[in-house]
Formats: C-alpha cells, structure tokens, sequence
C-alpha cells in the first residue's frame, strides 16, 4: 500500500487547477482542444480521496486551507499565471 493510499483513507483531499491569464479573456485567443490532464488524473487518484478541479476561466481558485496537495497544469503562455498560483500555495504551506 502507498502512502496516498494510506492517506486516502484518512481523507486525503487534492485540489487541481487549470489557471488562465485574465488578460487573455474576451479575445479571440482559445485551445482547439479540451484539457483532459486533470480529468484523468482526478480518474486515477486512489478511492476515498476528495479531488476538486477548478478551472479559473469559470471560477475562482479556493483558498489553500485543507488541501493536501495542490496539482497545476498550463500550456506554456499559461506558465507566468501557474507559476504565480504555486506561489500563493507554497505560502500557505501547501
């Protein structure tokens, strides 16, 4: 047994996040295809854990309170905003 697995049992909650760059919203900028890292990851995550996905172009990220890891996907003219993100997480000791 895994240690996720372990934790799992114990509530183990995971947050995934899909960042966007506020700038970007409201121009003809988009991706041809839907992001489907998070998804399959959520798929792949041990029973009993709590996975919530956030994608900020429809909502806001939560605070990282609760949360025992944080996982963040971005395509390469997303990686400022991701980076950025990760930052705020790593302050609240996620």
């Amino acid at each position: 047994m895994t240690g996720v697995e372990r934790s799992a049992r114990n509530g183990f909650r995971i947050l995934l996040v899909s960042p966007v760059d506020k700038a970007m919203l409201g121009r003809d900028f988009y991706f041809r295809f839907p992001h489907l890292s998070l998804p399959t990851l959520a798929a792949y995550t041990p029973p009993g854990a709590t996975v919530e996905i956030v994608d900020e172009k429809y909502g806001a990220l939560p605070d990282g309170k609760g949360y025992d890891l944080v996982g963040i996907t971005a395509m390469t003219p997303l990686a400022p905003r991701a980076y950025r993100i990760a930052d705020a997480f790593r302050r609240q000791r996620v």
